[in-house]
């Protein structure tokens, strides 16, 4: 399975998420970034359309575009488990990250999840480091957690995916202030904040 960018190639935020789900995986074909995943695109569409953006005008794309997975043994066979991305894997996918950037040149990132995040900022925990602004080839970006990281703790502790839902919409918002600041006359917003 790959999945390819999805949204306007005029785009005027770039959202750079981490990688394809198990679920994504199981087509075995290439897919768009939300296919197989409606419930994270439904999501995604109901913050930023909240924020009054016109979510026609994003770009979304995976830092790495391939879900990775190794075999296991089980008591009935052998089982494939799909895995995070070894630092191998992601630097593999770095260019094409680097040539979308380039092609794409938004005036804003967001990064979305530690695997994207860990692309331009060095080891860090997304904890530690969502929220505050970093440069990725030169363009202002802002890493945040991923709908699937909050998802994921959602079935461990509620209130900490409770937490992460409310930074993750914090980190958005503030993403988009500045871009309204400093573009406020941009098509990027469907109708004007008030």
């Amino acid at each position: 399975t790959r999945t390819l960018g999805t949204g306007d190639s005029n785009a005027s935020l770039l959202i750079i998420m981490d990688y394809p789900t198990a679920q994504q995986a199981s087509y075995n074909r290439p897919i768009s970034i939300f296919e197989g995943n409606e419930k994270v695109e439904a999501f995604l569409r109901a913050t930023f359309e909240k924020e009054q953006v016109d979510f026609s005008k994003l770009f979304f794309m995976n830092t790495v575009n391939c879900c990775p997975s190794r075999i296991v043994k089980t008591a009935t066979g052998k089982e494939e488990l799909y895995r995070t991305p070894l630092p191998n894997e992601i630097r593999a996918c770095e260019t094409y990250v680097k040539y979308a950037v380039d092609v794409l040149h938004p005036p804003m990132i967001i990064l979305m999840g530690a695997v994207a995040s860990n692309v331009y900022i060095k080891k860090q925990a997304i904890s530690k480091i969502r929220g505050t602004w970093h440069s990725v080839h030169c363009i202002p970006a802002m890493p945040t957690y991923s709908p699937n990281e909050i998802q994921d703790y959602r079935q461990v502790s509620v209130e900490k995916a409770r937490l992460m839902l409310q930074e993750f919409q914090n980190d958005i918002h503030n993403v988009l202030e500045q871009y309204r600041r400093m573009w406020p006359n941009s098509e990027l917003f469907s109708r004007p904040k008030n």
